[in-house]
């Protein structure tokens, strides 16, 4: 195994979080099976070519959704269902 560079080593410190505000708002689009957004609506119909649906329309903005990227990459490269790596937990 080989040893990581002092330039590899503060990449990944830079990517590292201990703010407990961030961790919890990943930790919640992770494990969520939607993908909720607010967008103005100008840009509604860009969003709706790329797979997003209208969940809400206010006056200023709209709320879209769509299927969450991380659990279907996880769905159908490991056979995991959401964010249990396939553990019983």
């Amino acid at each position: 195994m080989a040893k990581l560079t002092v330039e590899q080593r503060q990449y990944i410190a830079d990517k590292m979080s201990d703010d407990a505000s961030r961790l919890g708002k990943l930790y919640k689009s992770f494990k969520s099976e939607d993908e909720i957004m607010s967008i103005p609506p100008g840009m509604v119909d860009e969003q709706v070519k790329e797979g997003w649906e209208v969940l809400e329309i206010k006056k200023t903005t709209v709320k879209i959704k769509r299927k969450n990227l991380y659990n279907n990459i996880l769905n159908t490269k490991f056979g995991v269902n959401s964010m249990n790596w396939g553990l019983d937990v």
